[in-house]
């Protein structure tokens, strides 16, 4: 009995810990092609784990090019930097820390690319696997970090009806897109007879 009471509680304290590591975290939004994708700024938020506490970390986020474009903002003392040509945001905490406390350190404003694939989604890729990433207590050995990606949904946010562009020829047939059922507003302009109306 002895043992068995020794290995569940390992068990436990190893699965108590997982469940409350230190994590960085990409935030999620949804955009149109050629729009900002709301809501608007995308966090990047670090979460402290008080058993496990974080001085320092060096993360990246990856993203496609193709279908986004992004410009950073260093937030609560965070470092953070875009080269948005190769689609790699580069991510650090305020210095001189010994326990991170949990902030947002880096805002991203994201614009979903006008020719982006609609609908569709983008990953925004949290890693540390390169040369000097990863967590770092205060004497700089590692710690494990959760890394949790984020999600750019390409398509109208919810509550944002489509606004009609496409003027047909008078006395001509318009055939809106969607499925049985569903409503949408729209609104429309009518041109050649002098007209407009939703």
């Amino acid at each position: 009995m002895k043992k068995l009471t020794i290995v569940a509680a390992c068990v436990a304290g190893l699965f108590g810990s997982a469940a409350f590591a230190q994590s960085i975290t990409a935030g999620n939004a949804t955009g149109a092609p050629g729009t900002i994708a709301q809501p608007s700024p995308v966090p990047v938020t670090f979460t402290r784990n008080a058993a496990t506490p974080v001085a320092d970390y060096s993360a990246r986020i990856s993203y496609d090019t193709t279908q986004l474009d992004i410009t950073v903002a260093a937030a609560n003392g965070g470092n953070c930097t875009v080269n948005d040509a190769l689609g790699l945001i580069s991510l650090q905490p305020p210095p001189g820390q010994s326990d991170l406390a949990t902030n947002v350190y880096c805002n991203l404003t994201v614009t979903v690319a006008a020719g982006a694939t609609n609908p569709g989604s983008v990953t925004l890729d949290v890693r540390t696997d390169f040369a000097g990433g990863g967590c770092f207590d205060a004497a700089a050995a590692p710690v494990n970090c959760t890394l949790n990606d984020g999600t750019i949904t390409v398509g109208a946010p919810a509550g944002v009806p489509p606004t009609l562009t496409y003027m047909p020829p008078p006395g001509s047939s318009v055939v809106f897109p969607g499925s049985g059922g569903q409503l949408l507003n729209a609104t429309i302009a009518v041109t050649g007879t002098g007209g407009s109306g939703t």
